[in-house]
C-alpha cells in the first residue's frame, strides 16, 4: 500500500482492515510498536 504524505490513524486503520486482516490466519501474531497511529 502506498500513500502520499504522512501516515495517520485513518490510513493505519484502512491498511489493517483492507490489506492485513484478509491475509492473517488463525495463530498468526501481529506486533505493533509504540507509533502513535498504532494506538488508535
Amino acid at each position: 500500500m502506498t500513500i502520499e504524505g504522512a501516515t495517520n490513524a485513518e490510513v493505519s486503520r484502512a491498511y489493517v482492515k483492507e490489506v492485513l486482516l484478509p491475509i492473517l490466519r488463525p495463530g498468526d501474531i501481529l506486533v505493533m510498536d509504540n507509533l502513535s497511529v498504532h494506538k488508535d
